[in-house]
């Protein structure tokens, strides 16, 4: 395809967002039809309680280099878990029913263990970086307002960190699908990014608003709690609670990715006819 036609297919800015849209509605609309997709993150979830609760007792607080390898430990999880969902995927891209199995034992997740490890271990490092550039500059704007630092640097670096895990995801979803390797993954990255920025935009800021919208129906929950004088909803069960929410926030980033990545380069997958819901879910194998 020339570089004309390509430019041609760019959508407008309102039908970028609407396409945003659509693809996060069906990525929870494909997690009721297959709630195998999240079955990998169950080990994440172990791991993001463990962390959590960990870093909720300050008494038990480990070194600081312990925290770092403990949250490493988390990404490099969280990366492994979106590869075998990211196969699972293109079993469905191919016509088969997803399938946990045959995702874990496939030598194609083999090959791609080291290349995800190093991608977890850039993505990590760039985030390590912003995190200390962050601290500089909340430092410096203290100065000025305390409020003000609060307000600017989590919308600046909040939005960054956000935008490079999602990179990172869509890095593993081109390696899944495509078999390729770290730098081919980023040039066909960099061609989506290109051709769908502002639909990528749009999917970072929904895929963000329905875990804020879950939370604050917990937050709602919590208070009615309280205010019925059944008490107070304890640190470690609210612990409990969040995890899955980021857990729900993980996927729908991951499953948002995938689908705009297939939408840009195969856009007549059934994956993207299932997410887009131009063909309710008739090209896909039912569940069992």
């Amino acid at each position: 395809m020339s570089e004309k036609q390509k430019k041609s297919r760019r959508l407008a800015p309102g039908a970028s967002l609407r396409l945003a849209y659509k693809i996060v509605v069906g990525s929870l609309r494909l997690l009721l039809s297959y709630p195998i997709l999240v079955v990998p993150m169950l080990p994440v979830y172990v791991l993001v309680l463990f962390v959590l609760l960990n870093l909720s007792t300050p008494d038990t607080w480990p070194s600081l280099l312990l925290q770092f390898l403990e949250v490493f430990g988390v990404a490099l999880a969280l990366m492994l878990s979106f590869a075998a969902i990211s196969l699972m995927l293109r079993q469905l891209h191919e016509g088969r029913e997803p399938s946990l199995r045959a995702a874990v034992l496939s030598p194609d997740l083999m090959k791609m263990v080291p290349s995800v490890m190093g991608l977890t271990a850039i993505w990590f490092s760039v985030v390590l970086v912003l995190v200390i550039v962050e601290m500089v500059i909340r430092a410096l704007l203290d100065r000025i307002s305390e409020s003000l630092s609060d307000a600017v640097v989590n919308a600046i670096f909040g939005t960054l960190a956000d935008a490079l895990r999602m990179a990172a995801f869509m890095m593993i979803a081109i390696m899944a699908f495509e078999k390729v390797g770290v730098q081919p993954a980023y040039e066909r990255l960099k061609n989506v990014a290109k051709r769908e920025g502002v639909t990528a935009c749009g999917g970072l800021v929904l895929t963000g608003l329905v875990s804020a919208l879950i939370v604050l129906l917990l937050v709602g929950a919590e208070w009615a709690v309280v205010n019925l004088g059944m008490g107070a909803v304890s640190p470690v069960l609210w612990v409990v609670i969040l995890a899955p929410v980021w857990l729900l926030s993980m996927y729908l980033e991951q499953l948002f990715v995938t689908g705009l990545y297939l939408y840009c380069t195969v856009p007549d997958s059934p994956v993207v006819a299932a997410l887009l819901r131009d063909v309710v879910g008739r090209e896909l194998p039912q569940p069992a």
